[in-house]
């Protein structure tokens, strides 16, 4: 729980100021479980700041109200990820801290975004459709990362914009559907997997943990086609694929940004009665320092006085 404030009656005098200090004093004394603070509620009068200067006591911190404010029932520290992370990194992130959203940091640490489960389950919604990177490419290593692979040969930075196919077919037959910068996932069919290269495959992930023979390696090479090898079954590695983009790509960039000096009277309707069902809360450099959300709301915490 937050520190309790301690103050006397608006505009303060002498007393008013003296009272609130003498008793938080007291208070912090003979009540350990919490912490009291001496507080005002407007300027300091003249002799008080004598007084205190006097003493060599410390003024109490000026207020402005006792309103309960987004700071008050906020969630601080809030988990992140960085932009240029994966849109899988994004899942595990919100499970293992039990969010619903995610603050999108930019390289400089300053609040570049939100991600958060619509916009993540519209990603694996995607599986519905033809699995391609043509409007929002990956680069091998997205690809590898999210599939919990290993590139075995090509450049990790090379970009990949082609289609998705699954080599399930005869050789013949798969090869056939392979365009120049596609992407291929295959388990361990021999014959498949330099048939894919040779018609022109940007990228293969070999699934299920079988290096494919040095001779596939050599196509690849070659060809100037990676080949990234997983331990992940073919259907996991389809599954994980849609997720291979940056966090970046599909973010909120305009989500509803607050301050923790702000009313919760203020805000709580833009979260309550609109689209947006959480806040990032900000400081003064743009760096997110707590989420706001339903949950906080419903819980309704408010200044300790």
């Amino acid at each position: 729980m937050g520190p309790v404030l301690v103050f006397g009656h608006r505009n303060p005098d002498n007393d008013s100021i003296c009272s609130a200090v003498a008793y938080a004093h007291l208070k912090n004394r003979t009540d350990t479980g919490s912490v009291f603070i001496p507080a005002r509620l407007g300027p300091v009068p003249r002799e008080t700041a004598w007084v205190f200067e006097r003493f060599g006591v410390e003024l109490p911190i000026e207020i402005a109200h006792v309103r309960t404010r987004v700071r008050d029932v906020m969630t601080e520290n809030p988990a992140t990820i960085g932009i240029a992370d994966t849109m899988l990194d994004a899942g595990r992130i919100m499970r293992e801290c039990g969010v619903r959203g995610l603050p999108v940091l930019a390289a400089d640490g300053t609040l570049a975004g939100l991600v958060n489960e619509r916009i993540l389950a519209e990603r694996y919604l995607s599986e519905t459709e033809l699995l391609a990177f043509a409007d929002v490419p990956v680069t091998v290593a997205q690809l590898a990362h999210s599939v919990q692979g290993k590139v075995l040969v090509g450049d990790p930075a090379a970009e990949l914009s082609g289609d998705v196919h699954i080599g399930a077919y005869e050789p013949e037959t798969t090869s056939a559907k392979v365009h120049p910068g596609d992407v291929v996932i295959v388990g361990n069919r021999v014959r498949t997997q330099p048939a894919v290269l040779e018609a022109g495959a940007a990228c293969l992930i070999v699934a299920g943990g079988a290096r494919p023979d040095d001779e596939v390696l050599r196509i690849a090479e070659a060809k100037g086609a990676a080949v990234v090898l997983t331990g992940h079954t073919v259907y996991a590695a389809v599954r994980l694929v849609g997720l291979a983009h940056a966090v970046g790509d599909f973010a909120d960039r305009d989500p509803l940004v607050v301050s923790p000096e702000a009313l919760l009277s203020e805000v709580a309707e833009d979260i309550l009665g609109g689209t947006q069902r959480s806040a990032v809360v900000v400081d003064d450099a743009r760096a997110p320092v707590g989420m706001l959300t339903r949950t906080d709301l419903a819980r309704g915490a408010k200044r300790r006085v």
